[in-house]
């Protein structure tokens, strides 16, 4: 697909060992139980377009400045970050990726409002910016409401769109369920949202469809 920037889920350090040797690629980020353990939430961007200014990683919990565990949730969860330049425009912007909680919904819902906080503090209020993963919860909930007064879906925004699922369970779960989400904010065109369903090689390359957008700044 040509991607700049990729954002994953649910990656392990072997995964992540696998994943670096893609040439033209750096990454950053940490393993959610600290350096390289546990589930990366790792944002992959491409060298020879893109420069990092900043980055970073934080927990989503009541303490997230440490490796910790937030409210009533069953694992820790993070956020990676990355502020980025345009080699070619001079242009710059934030990508945030993440993975809330499955089981906690307290750790979901308190983990938006803490995104929210979050990207205020980093990208501030102008640099236009990205948010997202795997958030384990349909688009209509009324957990997103904090966050849809505060950046837009995609999904919902495209030029072009799909509405397809993006859960599959491997083959057992209905083709309705859309737990992933990318919403952005700023002065950022969203020419193209889609959900890629296809056969790579292997009819479910994932439990979960990746989600892709194409914008311009």
């Amino acid at each position: 697909y040509g991607f700049d920037v990729l954002g994953v889920q649910e990656a392990k350090p072997s995964q992540m060992s696998d994943l670096r040797t893609m040439p033209g690629f750096a990454s950053v980020g940490v393993g959610r139980d600290g350096g390289d353990r546990g589930e990366y939430s790792a944002i992959f961007y491409r060298t020879d377009r893109l420069r990092v200014l900043d980055s970073g990683t934080f927990w989503l919990s009541e303490t997230p400045d440490k490796v910790s565990r937030g409210w009533d949730g069953a694992c820790n969860r993070t956020v990676t970050w990355v502020e980025l330049k345009d080699r070619k425009s001079g242009k710059e912007f934030f990508y945030f990726n993440t993975h809330l909680d499955h089981k906690g919904k307290a750790a979901r819902e308190e983990g938006v409002k803490l995104l929210i906080e979050k990207i205020h503090e980093i990208a501030g209020k102008k640099t236009p910016a990205i948010l997202g993963g795997d958030f384990n919860t349909p688009v209509d909930s009324p957990i997103f409401k904090p966050l849809t007064k505060y950046m837009v879906s995609a999904r919902a925004k495209a030029a072009t769109t799909d509405h397809k699922g993006t859960f599959n369970g491997f083959g057992s779960a209905p083709d309705t369920i859309v737990i992933d989400h990318l919403y952005y904010r700023g002065k950022l065109k969203c020419q193209l949202f889609a959900t890629l369903d296809g056969n790579y090689g292997a009819p479910y390359i994932s439990d979960h469809y990746p989600i892709a957008m194409v914008f311009t700044l």
